[in-house]
């Protein structure tokens, strides 16, 4: 995930959650399978 170009990454404290902002649309190409399985998008 190296080549992913992170742009910014949001943290929200309330809901539990991080969002990340990249160059690229959709998952790495070498994105863990459990990100695969669970159905993680851009």
């Amino acid at each position: 995930m190296t080549d992913t170009g992170i742009i910014s990454v949001h943290f929200d404290e309330r809901d539990r959650s991080v969002t990340v902002s990249t160059r690229h649309q959709g998952l790495p190409a070498d994105a863990p399978a459990e990100w695969r399985e669970r159905g993680f998008n851009s």
